[in-house]
């Protein structure tokens, strides 16, 4: 869920809603500096509602493709949550398990 949001921009006109204040370059002897995220905060009061609007989007895609003949399949996503909206049959089987780990 964390890594699936921080692939969700948010446009540029909304950026001011989420500003922060930090120190350049993470230096606490400097000034504060205002800061504005580019992508959803995990954890945020919204993350459970963008996760979700995620599955819906996957799942009307499989939906408007299936009626105009077409099956999507071999999905692969860093989100259990959306592997979890698909039928089994339908994400890939190459891909079993991917661990990242972040290092700040």
């Amino acid at each position: 869920m964390k890594l699936c949001l921080f692939q969700i921009k948010i446009p540029p006109e909304n950026q001011d809603y989420v500003r922060f204040l930090w120190w350049p370059n993470g230096d606490i002897n400097r000034p504060l500096e205002e800061f504005r995220m580019a992508v959803h905060i995990f954890g945020a009061i919204s993350s459970q509602s963008i996760a979700n609007t995620q599955v819906k989007l996957v799942k009307d895609l499989v939906s408007a493709t299936s009626e105009g003949g077409f099956r999507l399949t071999r999905f692969v996503s860093n989100s259990s949550d959306v592997l979890k909206a698909l039928p089994a049959e339908d994400c890939s089987v190459e891909v079993t398990s991917l661990i990242l780990t972040w290092r700040v």
